[in-house]
């Protein structure tokens, strides 16, 4: 592959992945009012309860979205030094990029689990340490 056909690939799939993003954090929003008018509707009082979480959900949702972007480049990074490897046909400075490309891509998504599980739990102890429930990192 040419560095102009990477660069191309690479722009197109991060903007692919922000905006799908986008669209899953706009589509929450839009349930949540669909959700507060059904229960509007049914004689329960949602006034000001979604005013209090509605900033905390929508940091936490970037925040998780973000990471598992990050985590999905990484998996297609890992995927693409396998594919070199495979196309290396016996060539060690082609398997030593390989190599290197897997290791780098191991350590990248070793980091961003772990950077994963550091935001949940925060965001978790800081929502528990105010009363919050639901800060945009599921169940």
């Amino acid at each position: 592959m040419t560095d102009r056909f990477k660069i191309k690939f690479f722009v197109l799939l991060t903007i692919f992945l922000v905006s799908q993003c986008l669209i899953t954090i706009n589509a929450r929003a839009d349930m949540t009012s669909v959700l507060d008018s059904l229960a509007g509707g049914a004689g329960y009082n949602t006034a000001g309860a979604q005013s209090e979480t509605a900033l905390a959900e929508t940091i936490g949702s970037i925040i998780a979205k973000f990471l598992e972007i990050i985590g999905i480049v990484f998996l297609i990074y890992m995927i693409y030094g396998g594919w070199i490897w495979m196309k290396a046909k016996g060539n060690e400075e082609q398997v030593t990029r390989a190599r290197n490309i897997l290791t780098n891509s191991i350590i990248g998504i070793v980091i961003i689990m772990g950077a994963y599980a550091l935001t949940f739990f925060i965001m978790k102890s800081l929502g528990a340490a105010v009363g919050l429930t639901n800060l945009g990192f599921g169940s």
